[in-house]
């Protein structure tokens, strides 16, 4: 169930402050309700043409859609997907490491 068959709010109690990472890892989770963005529609209109989705984009970073667990392909964008634009003071991280 979404949101509105309590699957959000089971989602929230859940993972609010998660800590119990499988490799180690000591940060807590944070979670929050979109304010702007609400359904599967609306987030995949957002998202399926964002320079997030550009195929110079690792896939572990790109946004996903599941289904009972399982990860569903992503809808294909409808226009040109452009690169996203990296910014000066990470790419000035880059060049020093």
């Amino acid at each position: 169930p979404g949101a509105q068959g309590g699957g959000g709010s089971r989602f929230f109690r859940r993972f609010r402050n998660f800590s119990a990472w499988p490799a180690g890892c000591e940060k807590l989770a944070g979670v929050h309700w979109s304010e702007a963005l609400q359904g599967l529609d609306q987030l995949i209109e957002r998202y399926r043409n964002s320079p997030l989705m550009h195929e110079s984009v690792p896939d572990e970073l790109k946004p996903a859609i599941y289904a009972r667990g399982a990860r569903v392909a992503f809808p294909p964008p409808t226009q040109h997907i452009r690169p996203p634009r990296v910014r000066r003071s990470a790419a000035k991280q880059r060049k020093r490491s």
